[in-house]
């Protein structure tokens, strides 16, 4: 048997041993440990010194807010349960708040709070549907199946059936599905609308983190980067242009020429202005 070496007070990644912990199966030392994030975790002495744990999983986390499981909106994160598994703090449609497992989530075996499993009564009057909230019963519709009067958050009102609320097929007056498609558009075919914009944008980024494009070496050698809402996010670099001053005429320029590409830094400039911003100007000699 080895020597014992006591590991308390030592880092190992982001965990930060704090005591001995009982030992596991088969005699091995186990150690609690707190990691960066706040999480304290039982760790295996050998994982930590060969380098195969060094956070409590948060490193790997896959963070799942503003996610839809089901009927469940993720939140924000809850406190891991006891193995150390991280859970969320979700919404469900029918108004209530629930932590699930991550790991329940992901593979669908929690889809509600638990009200799908709730019989609703015939009477569905003031419960709530997604977005939807019932006002009254509504004439029976050509196969006589029940039918409600419902009022969206948005404020229209619409006549859906029992069975599309119950369902979770219906959950708006239909202004879901139109924010959606207008995220999807913006999304995927923003590009199109404004393809001048798009080469910009485009460009700034080879400019800035491809070594094989030939301006590199004056721009991302140099330590020049773009911001993180714009390098992930074309439509968010599309309408800052369009609010400050873009047009066909004019060219994205740095006002700091040794700063990088983010918004307190840019501005839509003519040829002339840009020649004289340029390092080997007289102002930069």
């Amino acid at each position: 048997m080895g020597k014992f070496i006591d590991l308390t007070g030592q880092r190992f990644g982001k965990l930060v041993v704090t005591e001995r912990a009982p030992n596991g199966a088969g005699g091995n030392v186990r150690w609690v440990c707190h990691c960066d994030c706040g999480t304290e975790i039982v760790v295996f002495g050998n994982s930590l010194k060969t380098g195969i744990t060094q956070s409590c999983g948060c490193s790997r986390l896959i963070d799942l807010t503003g996610q839809r499981f089901g009927k469940l909106t993720v939140k924000e994160r809850g406190p891991n349960n006891r193995f150390g598994a991280a859970r969320w703090i979700c919404q469900c449609d029918c108004g209530n708040t629930t932590v699930v497992d991550g790991n329940s989530l992901r593979r669908g075996l929690s889809r509600s709070c638990g009200c799908a499993k709730f019989k609703y009564p015939a009477d569905l009057s003031g419960y709530q549907f997604g977005r939807l909230v019932v006002i009254e019963r509504a004439a029976n519709d050509s196969h006589n199946k029940a039918r409600w009067l419902c009022k969206c958050d948005c404020g229209q009102t619409k006549i859906i059936g029992r069975q599309e609320l119950l369902s979770g097929t219906t959950k708006s007056c239909g202004c879901l599905r139109s924010e959606t498609t207008a995220k999807r558009h913006v999304k995927h075919y923003g590009r199109r609308d404004t393809p001048r914009l798009y080469r910009i944008w485009h460009h700034m980024k080879e400019r800035c983190y491809s070594p094989s494009c030939k301006e590199f070496k004056w721009y991302g050698a140099r330590g020049i980067h773009m911001c993180e809402v714009w390098l992930n996010d074309f439509a968010a670099f599309r309408d800052w242009a369009l609010a400050n001053g873009y047009s066909d005429e004019l060219s994205i320029d740095r006002i700091d020429n040794d700063g990088n590409y983010e918004p307190t830094n840019c501005r839509w400039a003519t040829m002339k202005e840009q020649c004289s911003n340029r390092r080997n100007s007289p102002k930069y000699k």
